[in-house]
Protein backbone atom coordinates (compact mmCIF):
# COMPACT_ATOMS: atom_id res chain seq x y z
CA UNK A 1 0.00 0.00 0.00
CA UNK A 2 1.64 3.29 -0.84
CA UNK A 3 2.38 5.74 1.29
CA UNK A 4 0.96 9.65 1.03
CA UNK A 5 4.39 11.59 1.20
CA UNK A 6 2.56 14.88 2.29
CA UNK A 7 0.76 12.94 5.01
CA UNK A 8 2.75 14.07 8.47
CA UNK A 9 1.95 10.60 9.85
CA UNK A 10 3.32 8.70 6.30
CA UNK A 11 7.15 7.99 8.10
CA UNK A 12 5.52 5.92 11.06
CA UNK A 13 3.20 4.26 8.29
CA UNK A 14 5.76 3.20 5.64
CA UNK A 15 8.33 2.45 8.66
CA UNK A 16 5.68 0.03 10.32
CA UNK A 17 4.58 -1.58 6.95
CA UNK A 18 7.86 -2.99 6.39
CA UNK A 19 7.28 -5.59 8.75
CA UNK A 20 3.58 -6.43 8.17
CA UNK A 21 1.21 -5.69 5.78
CA UNK A 22 -1.29 -2.71 6.37
CA UNK A 23 -4.57 -1.54 5.66
CA UNK A 24 -6.90 1.37 5.55
CA UNK A 25 -7.84 0.61 9.30
CA UNK A 26 -4.78 0.61 10.58
CA UNK A 27 -3.89 4.07 8.83
CA UNK A 28 -7.30 5.14 10.17
CA UNK A 29 -5.65 3.96 13.86
CA UNK A 30 -3.48 6.51 13.22
CA UNK A 31 -4.68 9.20 12.38
CA UNK A 32 -6.67 9.29 15.78
CA UNK A 33 -4.37 8.51 18.29
CA UNK A 34 -1.19 9.73 16.91
CA UNK A 35 -0.57 13.48 16.93
CA UNK A 36 2.96 14.76 15.25
CA UNK A 37 5.17 17.00 17.06
CA UNK A 38 7.61 19.55 16.30
CA UNK A 39 10.32 20.81 19.04
CA UNK A 40 13.09 23.05 19.26
CA UNK A 41 16.75 22.00 20.19
CA UNK A 42 16.52 21.62 24.05
CA UNK A 43 13.53 20.83 24.27
CA UNK A 44 12.37 18.08 27.14
CA UNK A 45 9.15 16.09 25.63
CA UNK A 46 9.19 14.29 29.25
CA UNK A 47 10.42 14.76 32.57
CA UNK A 48 9.70 11.88 35.24
CA UNK A 49 6.46 12.61 36.71
CA UNK A 50 4.48 13.91 33.86
CA UNK A 51 1.00 13.42 34.22
CA UNK A 52 0.96 11.08 30.87
CA UNK A 53 2.59 8.48 29.19
CA UNK A 54 3.63 8.34 25.14
CA UNK A 55 5.35 6.52 22.72
CA UNK A 56 7.47 8.89 20.45
CA UNK A 57 8.33 7.50 17.26
CA UNK A 58 11.48 10.18 15.40
CA UNK A 59 10.52 11.56 12.02
CA UNK A 60 13.66 14.12 11.56
CA UNK A 61 16.39 15.67 13.78
CA UNK A 62 17.53 14.01 16.85
CA UNK A 63 16.18 12.83 20.66
CA UNK A 64 18.07 11.53 23.66
CA UNK A 65 17.31 9.90 26.89
CA UNK A 66 19.44 11.70 29.42
CA UNK A 67 20.06 12.24 33.21
CA UNK A 68 22.45 13.42 35.44
CA UNK A 69 25.14 12.11 37.41
CA UNK A 70 25.27 12.75 41.04
CA UNK A 71 27.99 15.52 40.28
CA UNK A 72 25.39 17.04 37.81
CA UNK A 73 26.94 15.63 34.29
CA UNK A 74 24.39 15.00 31.78
CA UNK A 75 24.45 11.10 30.58
CA UNK A 76 22.81 10.32 27.31
CA UNK A 77 21.24 6.64 27.92
CA UNK A 78 20.20 6.41 24.11
CA UNK A 79 20.20 7.89 21.23
CA UNK A 80 17.22 8.07 19.08
CA UNK A 81 17.48 9.66 15.68
CA UNK A 82 14.45 9.08 12.84
CA UNK A 83 12.73 5.51 13.05
CA UNK A 84 13.99 5.26 17.01
CA UNK A 85 11.28 5.22 19.28
CA UNK A 86 11.03 5.64 23.01
CA UNK A 87 8.10 4.90 25.33
CA UNK A 88 8.11 6.81 28.98
CA UNK A 89 7.30 3.74 30.53
CA UNK A 90 9.52 0.62 31.44
CA UNK A 91 7.04 -1.23 29.01
CA UNK A 92 3.21 -0.79 27.79
CA UNK A 93 2.32 -2.90 31.33
CA UNK A 94 4.26 -1.22 34.03
CA UNK A 95 2.92 1.09 36.41
CA UNK A 96 6.47 3.63 36.52
CA UNK A 97 8.04 5.45 34.60
CA UNK A 98 11.44 5.96 33.22
CA UNK A 99 14.04 7.63 35.50
CA UNK A 100 15.65 9.63 32.12
CA UNK A 101 14.37 12.86 30.60
CA UNK A 102 13.13 12.82 26.62
CA UNK A 103 15.13 15.72 24.80
CA UNK A 104 15.73 17.06 21.86
CA UNK A 105 19.26 17.59 21.02
CA UNK A 106 18.29 18.51 17.03
CA UNK A 107 15.55 20.17 15.97
CA UNK A 108 13.11 17.53 15.48
CA UNK A 109 9.41 15.93 14.40
CA UNK A 110 8.32 13.20 16.18
CA UNK A 111 4.92 11.20 16.06
CA UNK A 112 3.19 11.30 19.62
CA UNK A 113 0.91 7.91 20.76
CA UNK A 114 -0.88 7.64 23.92
CA UNK A 115 0.81 4.52 25.62
CA UNK A 116 -2.35 3.17 26.77
CA UNK A 117 -4.12 3.51 23.45
CA UNK A 118 -1.59 1.89 21.74
CA UNK A 119 -1.01 -0.84 24.73
CA UNK A 120 -5.18 -1.76 24.20
CA UNK A 121 -4.60 -1.68 19.92
CA UNK A 122 -1.69 -3.79 20.83
CA UNK A 123 -4.25 -6.61 22.70
CA UNK A 124 -6.38 -6.17 19.89
CA UNK A 125 -4.32 -5.88 16.50
CA UNK A 126 -1.10 -8.24 15.23
CA UNK A 127 0.04 -5.88 13.07
CA UNK A 128 0.02 -2.96 16.20
CA UNK A 129 2.04 -6.75 18.25
CA UNK A 130 4.44 -6.64 15.42
CA UNK A 131 5.01 -2.53 15.66
CA UNK A 132 5.90 -2.75 19.69
CA UNK A 133 8.09 -5.62 19.04
CA UNK A 134 9.75 -3.80 16.40
CA UNK A 135 10.31 -0.93 18.14
CA UNK A 136 11.55 -2.91 21.56
CA UNK A 137 13.70 -5.01 19.05
CA UNK A 138 15.46 -1.70 17.90
CA UNK A 139 15.82 -0.11 21.74
CA UNK A 140 17.45 -3.60 22.61
CA UNK A 141 19.54 -3.76 20.10
CA UNK A 142 21.28 -0.25 20.94
CA UNK A 143 21.45 -1.34 24.59
CA UNK A 144 23.26 -4.28 23.74
CA UNK A 145 25.69 -2.48 21.40
CA UNK A 146 26.64 -0.24 23.87
CA UNK A 147 26.42 -2.32 27.22
CA UNK A 148 29.59 -4.16 24.77
CA UNK A 149 31.32 -0.85 24.64
CA UNK A 150 31.11 0.27 28.23
CA UNK A 151 32.83 -2.59 29.14
CA UNK A 152 35.79 -1.39 27.95
CA UNK A 153 37.37 -0.29 30.77
CA UNK A 154 40.44 1.96 29.03
CA UNK A 155 38.01 5.39 27.56
CA UNK A 156 40.52 5.66 24.52
CA UNK A 157 39.38 2.05 23.84
CA UNK A 158 36.09 2.61 24.52
CA UNK A 159 36.27 5.54 21.68
CA UNK A 160 37.80 3.65 19.17
CA UNK A 161 35.67 0.88 19.49
CA UNK A 162 32.75 3.29 19.07
CA UNK A 163 34.63 4.98 16.19
CA UNK A 164 34.86 2.05 14.25
CA UNK A 165 31.88 -0.29 15.16
CA UNK A 166 29.51 -0.50 12.45
CA UNK A 167 26.38 -0.14 14.28
CA UNK A 168 27.63 3.04 16.15
CA UNK A 169 29.07 4.32 13.31
CA UNK A 170 25.97 5.85 12.31
CA UNK A 171 25.74 8.10 15.61
CA UNK A 172 29.25 9.09 15.64
CA UNK A 173 28.03 11.00 12.47
CA UNK A 174 25.09 12.51 13.92
CA UNK A 175 26.49 13.39 17.78
CA UNK A 176 28.92 15.91 18.98
CA UNK A 177 31.82 15.00 20.65
CA UNK A 178 30.39 16.40 23.64
CA UNK A 179 27.31 14.44 23.30
CA UNK A 180 29.24 11.08 22.47
CA UNK A 181 31.45 12.50 25.35
CA UNK A 182 28.36 12.22 27.88
CA UNK A 183 27.11 8.53 26.19
CA UNK A 184 30.16 6.92 26.48
CA UNK A 185 30.88 8.25 29.76
CA UNK A 186 34.22 9.55 28.67
CA UNK A 187 35.63 13.03 28.53
CA UNK A 188 35.98 15.20 25.39
CA UNK A 189 39.78 15.57 25.65
CA UNK A 190 39.87 11.48 25.60
CA UNK A 191 37.99 12.10 22.10
CA UNK A 192 39.96 14.18 20.90
CA UNK A 193 43.49 12.19 21.46
CA UNK A 194 41.83 9.33 20.44
CA UNK A 195 40.86 10.74 17.29
CA UNK A 196 44.30 11.32 16.39
CA UNK A 197 45.05 7.48 16.11
CA UNK A 198 41.71 6.13 14.44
Amino acid sequence: MATNPNNPLAPLFAYWVQYCALEDSHREWLHTFATVVNVKRGTRLFEPGDRDDYVYFVCEGLLATVWWDENGNRRIDRLLPPTHSVLTKGNLYASHQVYYEVVALRPSTTIRISANALKLYKEACTEADTLVDVMEQKKLKQYRAKNRLMLIKGEPERYKAFATNDYMRSFRRLTSQQEQADYLNISRVTITRANREI
